[in-house]
């Protein structure tokens, strides 16, 4: 991590630490007792002892060998901050008060979009650290394109862009390990159902493809090439689709809307329907799952103003949640959606 997403990072759990103090501690990269104990009595730590310090080191470090000598890393300060024990929020206002027996269709769902992402969407690097950052941030809906890898082993990264890869198993272990911290340990899968939508060779259109092809001309040509190395979604995995399956919106009143469908439009697409047929939209998303993503133009992960999607009733709105910090979602369901994307290259 660099020094501004550690103070990006400070900032987002409402840690006021000076600049100077904040870089002494990451170019040095280590924190004795002794300072980890000067941190916590200036956050106001009522009762703070050398003891106390000691206790974190030994909880939330994550490198034995720091550990061994009573030291924190900049890898076990981030876990500290991140866990309920360093949470700025009181935990005991956490519980879930609301209504949660209604339809999937009436919450808003706090989304991440490319969540492997850390930086650019062009040739930044990917990382499972992403997906667990994204949790502590209360995510509930996280992004998986999957591409075959080498010896077919699935691989994890934004497709014909220079960005890292990682393992498909390294991230279903991370979301194993990290995403169900008072979530009921349920997994909704979003993918493409058989039969699906086919272009115009008769082939079956991957998810991400259907996607693309939402977009205007100047995107048409990458989406042409990615149509062309379409191949058949797999059985197995359009079985796992049962509460969400992914369908391409093409008009709002060719029929009436099926509760176990979801709809992705680009930020484009979605304004230009706010626009041309606010109520209609409206009237679909009451029953209805509509995922709005960020433009690839959006190439330094930008995010767009969520707002008006919310407004017309758009559940899923995607983010790069790796630069975000105030405009993130509301109410959300105790359950975790993984949007799966299943790639040829």
């Amino acid at each position: 991590m660099s020094f501004k997403e550690i103070k990006n990072l400070l900032r987002m759990v409402n840690v006021d630490m000076n600049d100077m103090y904040a870089y002494r501690l990451f170019k040095d990269r280590v924190l004795s007792t002794s300072e980890l104990l000067e941190f916590l009595e200036d956050q106001g730590e009522d009762g703070a002892t050398l003891a106390h310090a000691r206790q974190l080191i030994h909880t939330y470090e994550l490198n034995e060998t720091a550990k061994q000598h009573e030291l924190m890393t900049l890898d076990g300060f981030m876990m500290y901050l991140l866990s309920p024990e360093g949470a700025a929020l009181n935990l005991a206002h956490t519980c879930v008060f609301q209504d949660m027996n209604q339809p999937l269709a009436h919450y808003f769902i706090s989304c991440s979009h490319n969540t492997y992402l850390t930086d650019s969407q062009i040739g930044g690097p990917s990382s499972t650290e992403a997906y667990v950052r994204a949790f502590a941030q209360g995510c509930r809906c996280v992004e998986l394109d999957c591409w075959e890898g080498p010896g077919g082993e699935p691989v994890i990264y934004h497709g014909h862009t220079l960005t890292s890869k990682i393992l498909f198993r390294d991230v279903i272990q991370a979301v194993r390990d990290h995403a169900f911290t008072q979530l009921k340990g349920r997994v909704l899968v979003k993918g493409k159902k058989l039969p699906a939508a086919r272009n115009e060779d008769g082939r079956v259109l991957s998810d991400r493809e259907e996607d693309n092809e939402d977009e205007d001309e100047e995107e048409e040509a990458g989406a042409a090439e990615q149509r062309r190395r379409a191949k058949q979604i797999s059985p197995e995995l359009s079985a796992l689709a049962v509460y969400c399956c992914a369908t391409r919106l093409r008009t709002l009143r060719s029929a009436l809307p099926q509760p176990c469908q979801v709809s992705s439009l680009s930020e484009r697409k979605a304004k230009k329907l706010i626009r041309e047929a606010g109520n209609s939209f409206i009237r679909h998303n009451a029953c209805q799952l509509t995922r709005v993503y960020p433009l690839g133009l959006r190439m330094n992960s930008a995010n767009y103003n969520p707002q008006e999607m919310w407004n017309s009733g758009c559940q899923l709105g995607y983010r790069h949640i790796h630069l975000l910090s105030k405009d993130g979602a509301s109410l959300s369901p105790a359950t975790l959606f993984v949007h799966i994307c299943i790639q040829r290259s």
